[in-house]
């Protein structure tokens, strides 16, 4: 990152001078910096696809949200060294906010998905732990109606699952 990255836009202003208003504009750079351009990947391929071919098509490849947010974290952490340092006053990078990254939260199964899931794995050797993970997945009472019972009126929705933090 710092190669790729902080070093081309950066590496010749000078620390004391970095002003919030430089760090977003590299920000908005980075965001809108075709990867395949800034790097050169087309042009070294044995076959040039977008970027290298004549007229100049661009395939627009940009950087994730995540990436550009990785891209601000390592020079926010390296401007926060260089403030316990003493080399700089304040930490400009702190100042420009970065936006997360939006996921999508799975709907998970519904029932009649679970037990389609079931059927096919029936002859699976490790069929116990489907049942196992789509029990823990619907909760204790859905798992009935995984396991092939009729289900509650009042689970016969869609079970989501989410990551446990």
């Amino acid at each position: 990152m710092i190669r790729l990255y902080l070093i081309p836009e950066l590496g010749k202003k000078r620390l004391g001078k970095l002003a919030v208003r430089d760090v977003r504009a590299f920000i908005n750079r980075v965001r809108a910096q075709c990867l395949c351009c800034k790097h050169g990947v087309d042009a070294a391929r044995d076959v040039s696809r977008c970027c290298a071919l004549k007229g100049g098509q661009c395939c627009e490849s940009h950087p994730s949200v995540r990436m550009v947010q990785l891209i601000h974290a390592v020079l926010r952490n390296a401007l926060e060294s260089a403030v316990r340092e003493e080399v700089i006053p304040r930490n400009v990078a702190k100042l420009v906010k970065v936006g997360a990254p939006k996921y999508k939260v799975n709907r998970g199964l519904t029932v009649d998905q679970a037990r389609d899931v079931l059927k096919a794995a029936r002859d699976e050797r490790l069929y116990a732990l489907y049942v196992l993970a789509l029990c823990l997945a619907c909760g204790a009472v859905n798992c009935s109606a995984c396991a092939g019972r009729t289900p509650p009126s009042s689970v016969a929705g869609p079970a989501t699952v989410r990551a446990a933090r």
